[in-house]
């Protein structure tokens, strides 16, 4: 098992130093960085910290597994950041993420739950589509996050549950995007 940090302003840098390294030159997506360093090591605002477990060879192309994800710190989720990451089964948003990128957990099938914190204000297009097996979503804001497309989120025959507070029920229903999703949205158990 390898440390990766890998931080939204040096993304790029990390894939030159392994092209430098390994003689590529082709561009390196973050999922094809797996196998190919042992760890990258750095710190500071917006790093995140993902534990690299391997590689493995599917239909569709070279994937990638992430056990866990450290995020504090990171101030949004990159587009594509944890794309396919089919071992990655909980995420802990902390307070200081204000959004998530574009098909940054696309294809995370052991994703069963998430919480959307208060800060998140924007989650971008494909953000969990393909996430099979994502049926809870607990937004704790009063405010609807924005979201770019319907495809933002799962399928509605996947999510069944969307949780939100309980004075803002109304609110999430009739907000663009979250109105498609209206006949799940409940306020949070207590």
């Amino acid at each position: 098992m390898s440390n990766a940090i890998i931080d939204t302003a040096v993304l790029s840098g990390i894939a030159d130093a392994i092209r430098d390294k390994t003689g590529e030159t082709a561009p390196i997506k973050l999922g094809e960085m797996a196998g190919k360093i042992e760890s990258i090591s750095g710190g500071g605002g917006g790093n995140i910290l993902a534990k690299v477990v391997g590689e493995q060879s599917t239909a569709s192309g070279a994937q990638y597994s992430v056990s866990s994800a450290d995020l504090d710190g990171a101030t949004k989720i990159i587009d594509y950041a944890f794309r396919g990451c089919m071992g990655l089964s909980s995420i802990s948003f902390p307070s200081s993420v204000a959004s998530i990128g574009n098909y940054a957990f696309y294809g995370c099938r052991s994703l069963t739950e998430i919480t959307i914190t208060n800060n998140i204000v924007s989650i971008y297009s494909s953000a969990f589509t393909n996430c099979s097996k994502l049926e809870t979503i607990i937004c704790v804001s009063e405010n609807p996050p924005a979201l770019s497309a319907t495809s933002s989120l799962p399928g509605t025959s996947v999510v069944q549950n969307i949780y939100v507070p309980a004075e803002a029920v109304e609110r999430y229903k009739k907000a663009t995007t979250w109105s498609s999703y209206a006949a799940k949205i409940s306020a949070i158990p207590e």
